[in-house]
């Protein structure tokens, strides 16, 4: 409620810029870079007008779909990649490459979805929802803080989302039998050297 509004920006326009990342490395999945300096020189000229819209328009509607126009090119073009990859690589053991992809991009793509309907549930209902959990006992209260669970699930998407391209660029660079997807306490997946696995044993 205190929050200046350019501290507000400090919070908001990083996703931007972070996500840009996210869109470019999705968009160049090859040994070489497919679209040169173009790609990042587009990248930087969306952050910059963004940034300067927003500094005009301090509408959050704009900073929304500014990068939920990001997200959807970064599922669009997961979801393409994962169609056109080979269903079993080289080297590979265990469960189906597209398989596993695509178990990883529903994850992410869940994460980022149910946040994002979060966030904006919150910026509409603010006031009913500060009714609601004032109404409800400590620790309950807090399934009702949907800004907060808004970057819970963005952060699990972003690690989701970057897990899934990490896991793609070595399957297009034929870097499978190299490395391999793992679990950290059965739960958190995680990309580690097939080396590393024979050290341990």
């Amino acid at each position: 409620m205190t929050l200046l509004y350019e501290m507000q920006l400090l919070d908001e326009l990083p996703m931007i810029y972070c996500t840009c990342f996210c869109v470019y490395s999705v968009l160049e999945m090859d040994h070489k870079p497919r679209y040169g300096m173009k790609l990042p020189l587009a990248l930087a000229a969306y952050s910059g007008l963004v940034t300067a819209i927003y500094l005009y328009n301090r509408d959050p509607v704009f900073h929304q779909v500014s990068y939920g126009l990001e997200v959807a090119v970064i599922v669009v073009r997961n979801a393409y990649l994962i169609s056109h990859i080979p269903a079993q690589s080289p080297g590979q053991s265990g469960p189906c490459t597209r398989q596993v992809l695509r178990r990883l991009y529903i994850q992410g793509a869940a994460s980022f979805l149910l946040g994002f309907i979060l966030w904006n549930v919150d910026n509409i209902m603010c006031t009913q929802l500060r009714i609601l959990r004032a109404q409800l006992t400590p620790p309950l209260d807090i399934l009702l803080q949907f800004h907060g669970w808004w970057h819970i699930l963005t952060g699990l998407g972003c690690y989701y989302c970057i897990l899934t391209t990490q896991y793609m660029r070595l399957v297009f660079l034929n870097k499978l039998h190299e490395f391999e997807l793992a679990y950290m306490l059965n739960i958190i997946p995680y990309v580690r050297p097939r080396q590393f696995v024979k050290k341990l044993q």
